[in-house]
């Protein structure tokens, strides 16, 4: 595992569940302006895992160090396709609260990663015809497990100068038939509000998410969504509170 990382950076998420977007899009919007570049967009992902889900039960088994392996490409501004969009392979890393992230540019066609079955095995050769061009050795028995999607608003708090990005309609579109047999497509009912820092710095105005509902957790859309098939959706501990 990567053991030299000069760029971590402290990532803080706060989540509500059941919460309407709107109302959460309404609170954020009231202490943030819009983000001049990219103040909406669709993220999606492809996350892999090993067969019997080792990155998933990292998570829950509550590992300080971890490692999340995934392809991901953006819709912009709400667009339905953006076929000239590049997507990426990302390697994130977690130390504690601290993260860093590689990032690979894919030559891929993003049509037909937006659509490919997650049993497809041009996907997993895609992996590592590229995870070989780093430095950094990945796991080799690794397969694309699930697609989650969701809508990213993304603001700007005047008063400490972080991105604040709210994620709203976080959805699991493709499951992998041989590792989530029979699992159909489903939402999950969760609003997610993070920001990025150097230091453990928190929003200044972090007390109204707190009395709207919201709680900072450790927080993985991969690892809620598999959990909600795994388990039925059974909540994650709170890690902390304000």
């Amino acid at each position: 595992m990567k053991t030299v990382i000069p760029s971590l950076v402290n990532e803080r998420k706060y989540t509500a569940h059941g919460l309407d977007s709107d109302r959460a899009l309404t609170i954020v919007g009231h202490f943030c302006g819009l983000h001049p570049e990219y103040p909406r967009g669709t993220v999606n992902s492809i996350y892999f895992d090993t067969p019997h889900l080792s990155t998933y039960k990292e998570k829950i088994e509550g590992d300080t160090q971890k490692r999340k392996y995934r392809f991901r490409w953006y819709n912009v501004n709400g667009a339905r396709r953006e076929p000239t969009a590049p997507a990426f392979l990302e390697i994130k890393y977690r130390y504690g609260s601290a993260r860093d992230k590689l990032r690979l540019t894919l030559s891929v066609d993003p049509e037909w990663i937006a659509t490919a079955t997650l049993d497809d095995p041009a996907l997993v050769r895609l992996l590592y015809d590229h995870a070989g061009k780093h430095e950094d050795h990945i796991p080799l028995n690794l397969i694309p497990v699930i697609g989650i999607s969701y809508d990213r608003h993304r603001f700007v708090c005047p008063q400490s100068g972080h991105t604040v990005c709210v994620d709203v309609n976080i959805r699991a579109g493709r499951m992998n038939p041989n590792v989530l047999p029979g699992v159909n497509p489903f939402d999950l009912n969760t609003v997610v509000c993070e920001f990025k820092s150097s230091g453990l710095d928190d929003l200044p105005w972090a007390q109204s998410l707190y009395h709207a509902g919201f709680r900072i957790r450790s927080f993985s859309k991969y690892g809620e969504c598999i959990n909600q098939i795994m388990h039925g959706g059974a909540p994650t501990v709170i890690r902390m509170s304000i």
